[in-house]
């Protein structure tokens, strides 16, 4: 009998554990780098943040769109994000955490500002570098970057810059 647990255990993890954990991990590396699946990345010039912004303030029907209550169907979802795709946004949230890989900054806000990003910056200069590392959980930013993407109901911002 327990030799029968052991095998339906190993199938269990086969077809339901691998499967699971290739997600888990697709998520991860779409969030964190440059992965994308079923998409290329095209890389952005910084250039494109001196632009205007489209939005100074996160739209309330991509903060719906965003929503895991959302009351939209997932074609009207995608709509909208499709329509911000692309488009330069500068906006003030408070931080959830700073991390770095290699040259670059993830700055991920938090959801109490209606809705959470990814900021991706690359620091022009060493004083910029100072400033997102002294940057502190809980303190507003002003985020200014392109909608490249989103994961798990985050916007993800590449290029973007921290606006002092």
């Amino acid at each position: 009998m327990q030799t029968l647990w052991k095998v339906l255990f190993w199938i269990f993890m086969i077809f339901v554990g691998v499967p699971v954990f290739g997600i888990l991990l697709t998520l991860v590396l779409s969030t964190f780098t440059d992965f994308k699946v079923g998409g290329d990345f095209e890389p952005r010039s910084v250039s494109v943040l001196t632009g205007q912004p489209v939005s100074t303030s996160p739209p309330a029907e991509l903060v719906d769109a965003l929503s895991f209550f959302s009351s939209l169907t997932d074609v009207k979802k995608n709509d909208i994000k499709n329509t911000y795709r692309g488009k330069l946004v500068q906006w003030t949230l408070p931080v959830w955490e700073v991390s770095a890989r290699e040259d670059t900054f993830v700055i991920q806000t938090s959801a109490d500002g209606t809705i959470s990003t990814f900021c991706r910056v690359k620091p022009a200069s060493q004083e910029e570098t100072v400033r997102i590392k002294n940057i502190a959980a809980g303190e507003s930013i002003t985020c200014k970057g392109v909608i490249a993407g989103y994961t798990l109901g985050s916007v993800n911002l590449s290029p973007a810059t921290v606006v002092h």
